[in-house]
């Protein structure tokens, strides 16, 4: 009988736990990217390639895309800014290092270069941008050595 509480206990936590999750954690409607990051209106899809680093106390620098919701070229991506923010701990990093440069030939890629993290964690980088005449905001969350 203890047997059978103890399996209906346990039964009864496991469906809980997978199923607390509310209609609030739920993605928008749309379509389903795994392959980047959509802004919090749903205005644009971002997506980051690090080409060196991130690791903490030391310059990295990464490749910055901007496409729509459908991974189609954007006609135009004004106004970019890339703030790292550690949620966590509640501060940014130094940005005086750092430079968004436009991709030649390559209409919404920009390079991030001079990107310092001052400790290691969980970072969220907080992308705005103007893409197609309308202003956003994307949120990266990047896990730093």
């Amino acid at each position: 009988m203890m047997r059978h509480l103890f399996a209906l206990a346990l039964a009864l936590i496991v469906t809980q736990a997978c199923s607390s999750h509310t209609q609030a954690d739920a993605p928008a409607a749309g379509p389903v990217r795994t392959d980047g990051v959509a802004s919090k209106n749903r205005t644009f899809l971002t997506k980051l390639a690090w080409t060196t680093g991130p690791v903490a106390m030391a310059s990295a620098a990464a490749r910055l895309s901007f496409t729509d919701l459908n991974d189609a070229e954007v006609k135009s991506v004004d106004g970019v800014a890339f703030y790292p923010w550690m949620t966590s701990m509640g501060h940014g990093t130094s940005m005086q290092d750092q430079k968004i440069t436009p991709v030649a030939g390559a209409l919404g890629s920009f390079t991030v270069d001079g990107i310092y993290f001052v400790m290691g964690g969980v970072w969220d980088i907080r992308v705005t941008a103007t893409v197609n005449g309308t202003a956003d905001t994307a949120t990266i969350a990047v896990s730093v050595p």
